[in-house]
């Protein structure tokens, strides 16, 4: 769940569209011209579907919103620490293919 005080913009949030995620383009404090109900700071938010259609929409407290993780994958982290971890797994599973443990014992 985001609170409204987070939302910025180049954030992906869940819950604004039906059709999906939307991206934020521009927050705006205190919406001129509206009043909440129950004394809530209204915040006017203009986003962008994922078709580029644009909207714009007062969200209160109340809202549900979630943030949504981007599924981009990236390779920019150190070689060498991979190259050590993927041998530490190595040796933790080196008993799953040893092939003496696989012969029958001699009787």
């Amino acid at each position: 769940m985001v609170r409204l005080g987070d939302l910025r913009p180049g954030l992906r949030v869940a819950g604004l569209d039906p059709a999906g995620p939307v991206e934020i383009e521009r927050v705006q404090l205190k919406a001129p011209g509206v009043v909440s109900p129950n004394g809530d700071e209204p915040l006017r938010v203009v986003y962008r579907t994922s078709n580029g259609r644009f909207a714009e929409e007062v969200l209160f407290h109340a809202h549900d919103l979630s943030i949504v993780k981007d599924e981009a994958w990236a390779f920019d982290a150190d070689p060498h620490q991979f190259l050590l971890a993927a041998e530490a797994l190595r040796i933790q599973r080196a008993h799953l293919f040893d092939p003496f443990k696989l012969r029958e014992p001699a009787t």
